[in-house]
């Protein structure tokens, strides 16, 4: 999801990497797709694309990507092996391998329950440790205060702090680290849907801004096809519209429980909450809104500052802004894309 400016890493941590200045115009992405390669490109000022570099990855890989700072690209790779799955993580810096930083951790150094799950996520501390994080369904904790008529399943979670160096032990943990920076994490992510917890932390990470003038959104109760929501009202004289609607499906509909501004120059805001389609206190979301709109759109990225990219739902074409202006279109780029902070 969004990322944040880079933060100082520690010196007896450096896998995450020291934060890199910008030093050329535009931005960076990474792209993923379907013939298991990555891409790193350079955007220029009113959307010209050059590319860096072009990944193979091993066949029906999934990578975890995330950018460490406006040059650092961070890629973990799982591979199936044997014993389960191992990870290759590599380091790019301006769209080049850092060959010297690859490390390959072996499914051995994974919890025997963890190691034939693939890795998911990947967390970089507030201090710059690097950790990667695997999840799976299985029994609840405390399952014996759980209703057995009650199907929905349990969530396990392992994580794993990647050694300073190759070669050195792992330290394993069944909670993530304390001062994991959710902006720069990436999120469990399964079925379209991501953990409560790792949610919240991230919209609260984002920008407060105050509404722009003229504009106003308020949580109201709605009724859809004879169903009571928590909802929102977005007033725009002369316009108003109301989130859940009509045109909402009951499969996507957000119970409203925050409505957050965070831009100070666009109509921009989140609204965060539960979908009651899936198991209560087990996943929330986040629709992003640009304006008063009766559908929420795809995506909203952070880039840092007052800086965002933007997707219409059921697209792939991006709108990157800065301070409220239009810089760059984006298209073609697939589903899998992961924007630097600049």
């Amino acid at each position: 999801m969004g990322l944040t400016r880079a933060t100082p890493v520690a010196a007896d941590a450096p896998s995450a990497g020291a934060p890199i200045a910008v030093t050329a115009p535009g931005f960076m992405i990474a792209t993923a797709n379907e013939v298991d390669e990555i891409k790193i490109l350079r955007v220029a000022p009113g959307g010209k694309r050059t590319v860096l570099s072009t990944t193979k990855l091993g066949h029906g890989a999934n990578p975890v990507m995330t950018w460490l700072d406006p040059r650092t690209l961070l890629v973990v790779e799982p591979r199936q092996v044997k014993q389960g799955y191992e990870d290759v993580a590599r380091w790019f810096v301006d769209g080049k391998l850092d060959g010297i930083r690859t490390q390959t951790i072996s499914s051995a150094a994974w919890p025997a329950e963890a190691r034939v799950r693939p890795t998911t996520r990947a967390i970089v501390t507030k201090s710059g440790e690097l950790w990667l994080g695997r999840s799976w369904q299985g029994l609840r904790p405390n399952n014996a205060s759980v209703n057995r008529d009650d199907p929905r399943p349990g969530r396990s979670e392992a994580f794993l702090r990647v050694a300073p160096t190759p070669g050195a032990p792992a330290h394993v943990a069944s909670t993530q680290p304390a001062d994991a920076d959710p902006v720069r994490s990436t999120q469990w992510f399964e079925n379209g849907v991501v953990n409560e917890g790792v949610v919240h932390a991230w919209v609260a990470a984002l920008p407060v801004a105050t509404p722009p003038t003229g504009l106003a959104v308020v949580k109201i109760k709605v009724k859809v096809r004879g169903t009571s929501w928590a909802g929102v009202a977005c007033t725009s004289k002369p316009a108003r519209t109301t989130y859940p609607n009509r045109a909402t499906s009951e499969l996507t509909i957000i119970d409203a429980q925050d409505v957050k501004f965070a831009s100070s120059t666009l109509p921009l805001y989140a609204v965060t909450g539960p979908r009651r389609a899936w198991p209560a206190g087990e996943y929330v979301n986040t629709d992003w809104f640009l304006g008063c709109t009766r559908r929420p759109l795809g995506e909203a990225r952070w880039l840092g500052g007052d800086r965002w990219a933007t997707r219409v739902d059921m697209d792939d074409r991006w709108i990157v802004w800065d301070g409220g202006l239009e810089v760059a279109r984006i298209a073609g780029l697939g589903v899998r894309v992961e924007f630097a902070p600049w």
